[in-house]
């Protein structure tokens, strides 16, 4: 290697010498000195200009004057390797060099000699002063270097006068391109204006028209009220007539008695006639009294026997409770059976309510048939008016004119009747389903937790060794300060429950992990009851705690107390779905017994947290909780007119609101997944899809819609029709795009790319080519190339609320489960569960943060049922129907 070759190949980073300068290069490349490659050097001595700054840019940082910048070509002459660094063949070329300096720098001191010698021997020759020839040959030199500056002046002028025309030419050329940008803008500007001017006009005409029918509606009503007003008066003209009629017939009845009376022809026989029909009302009277009196007492034995009842229901409902309860006691073998069917019977309710909702959909009347109950309420409570009047309106006659009782207010009081019975049913909502009977709430209180009898107890497991706990060799220092997530490869329960609870150290982090995936090998009540033992200190013994003092075992049993009470704490905040209702009431008894004699003031902390989990689990809490996106209110939904109607469709909903709607039905799903049922695969196999049954949930609607928006674009007959669904669909998945859901941006795509859609070549033309380019975008984001590389990227940034594609993570707890065992001999391979946590970790980033939108009830009844009841086989027949192989454009519809 030689040394042209070594000044080319310099790094930042490498030692150089220049000048009798030596230092070290920080920065290579362009600077604001001038054009070319610059060099900034770090001199070891303040021999620089400046500490790596030029012009206010700093491009290395280095002490004042210790920094210095030379161009390239000086560098690349002039460096010099040290003599340390140097190869034999590099110090014998450097040893010529000197060589060769040394002999010029002496020719060139033996010329200064002759020279010096001849123009002594011309000053002795012509005998003149010293002085004056010295004044001559300064005089000659500064006229030489004036006439250099000269020269370099007029270099200077000319280039600037180059310059400056060329930075005219440049500013007229900057000035063309504003003028045209400004004049594309404004045309650009002009033709949105008019667009947006003309979709104003429209909307001014239909608000003008739907004013105009109001107005119209408003005269109408005016009229009918009149003209109800003036029968109004009619009928109490009438009334008044008949009234007065009446009276005067009475008064004529009044005088014919009396004159029938003082007649004495007819006067005896009509008074006794007289006297009988007066007793014979009498005794009617009388009559239709006791039957009333009759009737009340009936009544009230009624009553009585009702509130026996219902007392004497209570009595037996107490005995029978009290009776399980002492049986349940008596014979645990009993009540461990019937704590296992608990789920089957909870399975039961569920069945109960929905065949209910099945009843109540099937019995739900016509709108005529409302009307028709409406007409006959308004008949038997004397409103014939309006009766008339909704006929009239409407074009329904009335039909039931025999009904003596009012059928509307008998199908209210069976609705209420049924709605109390239904409200106390899905009172049962999450996991620890609330129980009906006071009976199953007296056995839970009576059931006691206990462990295997096999179970070594946390405080006997023996010292860290091999055959219990293994640590990283690497990670051994993060272990020894605390830092124990990722220094623990292998463990068994006992060591975890240890590190978990420890006196000195608390690592959240290594709690969240162990809280999310610890449902493969252990159970809550399990942990519950480790955590237990773990609190439960055994006495100081100087014999066997020979290390410790008793001051020493204080402070142990303080710093293990309260960190078990702080992870009681974490666990109940974090997942309260791990708790059912027996562990929930022994945890509680827990902490009223044991906890309020040690610490009395947390118990409070406790309770509350544990009323605080509970609330978040009923629906109407969970939405109500949560963090918005913003604290501003959610953008007005744009309703469908026919929402209200019987033929609502969901291609009714415009694009913006049919992407909001899809992002809260999505979003809601996702909310509801727990790190139980990311565990151990359970959505891939069907004998544990029961152990996640939100995933599954998530999964089945979305494919469920990708085949719906496959059957929206086949099934249409047009051409036109099928076009206008490719173009709502992409539309639907730019709103989408916008609201970062990236789940149903992928539904979107593989709805759009299914093999029904993608054949149809002809309905691709007739779509521009904009819409397939914004399509493209979308493409190529949920690309799956490179373990979905250009999804992460974009969904790292962005913030939430977001929902992210669930089948990424789910593929990856797939590789972590399958690529290493959850076991290796016989302890946990707790290094796995950090892998897990990680995903899981991701997963509950996006479910903190909850979407500021707000549900359409029936466009959100509509998404959740089944909205395709088709396969890919039945859409390939149908677009082959509607678009067959080789058919002109021409030829279709």
């Amino acid at each position: 290697m030689t040394e042209s070759d070594s000044t080319q190949n310099k790094k930042v980073g490498d030692q150089i010498g220049i000048n009798g300068k030596s230092g070290v290069i920080k920065y290579i490349g362009k600077t604001k000195l001038g054009d070319g490659v610059w060099y900034g050097i770090a001199l070891n001595k303040p021999d620089g200009d400046n500490n790596g700054t030029i012009k206010k840019t700093k491009y290395f940082k280095c002490e004042p004057k210790h920094g210095i910048f030379l161009p390239e070509k000086e560098v690349l002459a002039s460096s010099e390797l040290p003599l340390e660094k140097m190869n034999h063949e590099q110090l014998l070329v450097r040893l010529r060099k000197e060589k060769m300096r040394l002999s010029k720098k002496r020719q060139k001191v033996e010329q200064t000699k002759k020279i010096f010698e001849k123009k002594t021997k011309l000053i002795k020759e012509k005998g003149g002063s010293c002085e004056k020839i010295l004044k001559r040959e300064e005089k000659k030199r500064e006229s030489k270097t004036l006439k250099k500056k000269i020269k370099q002046l007029k270099k200077q002028r000319k280039e600037k006068f180059y310059r400056t025309e060329q930075t005219e030419i440049t500013i007229e050329n900057l000035k063309d391109e504003i003028v045209r940008n400004t004049v594309e803008y404004l045309t650009k500007r002009e033709k949105e204006l008019s667009t947006q001017r003309s979709e104003i006009e429209v909307q001014i005409g239909l608000e003008n028209e739907k004013k105009k029918n109001l107005q119209s509606h408003c005269e109408i009503e005016k009229k009918k009220l009149e003209n109800l007003k003036q029968t109004i008066l009619m009928e109490e003209n009438e009334v008044k007539k008949v009234s007065k009629i009446r009276n005067e017939e009475i008064k004529q009845i009044e005088e014919e008695k009396k004159k029938l009376i003082n007649s004495n022809s007819r006067g005896s026989s009509l008074q006794q006639s007289i006297i009988e029909l007066e007793d014979k009302i009498n005794k009617y009277n009388r009559q239709i009294l006791n039957n009333q009196k009759k009737i009340q007492t009936l009544q009230k034995r009624r009553k009585m026997q009702r509130n026996m009842k219902t007392e004497i229901s209570k009595e037996n409902k107490k005995k029978k409770s009290q009776w399980v309860a002492r049986l349940m006691n008596s014979r645990p073998e009993l009540l461990h059976l019937r704590e296992k069917m608990r789920p089957v019977l909870k399975n039961q309710t569920f069945g109960r309510l929905r065949t209910t909702e099945k009843i109540l959909d099937k019995s739900i009347p016509n709108p005529e048939e409302i009307l028709q109950f409406v007409m006959q309420h308004y008949e038997i409570e004397g409103k014939k008016q309006l009766r008339d009047f909704i006929e009239e309106v409407t074009g329904i006659e009335y039909e039931y004119q025999e009904h003596p009782e009012s059928i509307l207010i008998t199908l209210i009081r069976l609705a209420i009747q049924k709605d109390n019975r239904i409200w106390d049913l899905t009172q049962e909502t999450g996991e620890t389903l609330q129980v009906e009977n006071t009976q199953e709430m007296e056995v839970n209180r009576n059931i006691v937790l206990t462990l295997d009898e096999d179970d070594v107890n946390v405080w006997e497991e023996p010292e860290n060794n091999p055959k219990n706990i293994v640590v990283d060799e690497e990670m051994i220092n993060d272990y020894k300060n605390g830092q124990l997530l990722n220094s623990i490869h292998l463990t068994n329960v006992n060591k975890l429950i240890e590190h978990l609870i420890h006196p000195r150290f608390h690592d959240e982090e290594f709690i969240q992990a162990f809280l999310m995936t610890y449902h493969e090998f252990l159970k809550p009540e399990h942990l519950f009851l480790k955590v237990v033992q773990r609190y439960r200190i055994p006495p100081y013994d100087p014999k066997k705690n020979e290390n410790f003092t008793e001051k020493q075992h204080k402070s142990f049993k303080i710093g293990i107390q309260r960190n078990s009470i702080n992870f009681l704490e974490i666990w109940i905040t974090e997942q309260i779905f791990d708790f059912s209702p027996v562990l929930l009431n022994s945890l509680r008894n827990f902490i009223q017994n044991e906890i309020k004699q040690d610490w009395p003031k947390d118990i409070q902390m406790l309770l509350q947290a544990i009323k605080r989990a509970q609330a978040t689990k009923t629906p109407k809490k969970r939405q109500q909780g949560g963090n918005l996106a913003q604290s501003i209110p959610p953008p007005d939904c744009i309703i469908p007119k026919s929402l209200f109607s019987i033929s609502f469709k969901l291609g009714d909903v415009k694009p913006i609101e049919m992407a909001r709607q899809l992002t809260f039905l999505f979003h809601e799903l996702y909310l509801k997944i727990q790190p139980s049922e990311l565990v151990s695969q359970a959505w891939s196999k069907s004998k544990l899809r029961h152990k996640a049954p939100n995933v599954t949930n998530i999964i089945n609607k979305f494919n469920d819609c990708s085949i719906y928006i496959a059957e929206q674009i086949v099934s249409k007959e047009t051409l036109k029709q099928r076009s206008a669904q490719f173009v709502r669909w992409i539309k639907i998945g730019t709103h989408i795009r916008e609201l970062n859901n990236f789940d149903s941006l992928l539904m979107v795509i593989s709805g759009i790319n299914n093999s029904s859609c993608k054949r149809m070549k002809h309905t691709h033309e007739d779509v521009s080519k904009t819409y397939w380019k914004t399509y493209d975008t979308f493409a190529e984001t949920m690309n799956s190339t490179q373990g979905y590389k250009s999804y992460r990227d974009s969904l790292d940034k962005c913030e939430p609320p977001a929902l992210p594609y669930l089948g990424v993570y789910l593929t990856d707890l797939t590789f972590i489960s399958d690529g290493s065992p959850s076991t290796i001999e016989g302890l946990i391979n707790f290094s796995k569960r950090k892998l897990l946590y990680n995903v899981i970790r991701e997963i509950r980033k996006y479910q903190k943060v909850r979407y500021n939108l707000s549900p359409i009830h029936q466009i959100q009844q509509l998404l959740k049922k089944q909205l395709s009841d088709k396969n890919e086989k039945t859409l390939y027949q149908i677009s082959l129907q509607n678009e067959p192989r080789n058919t002109p454009k021409n030829a279709l519809k």
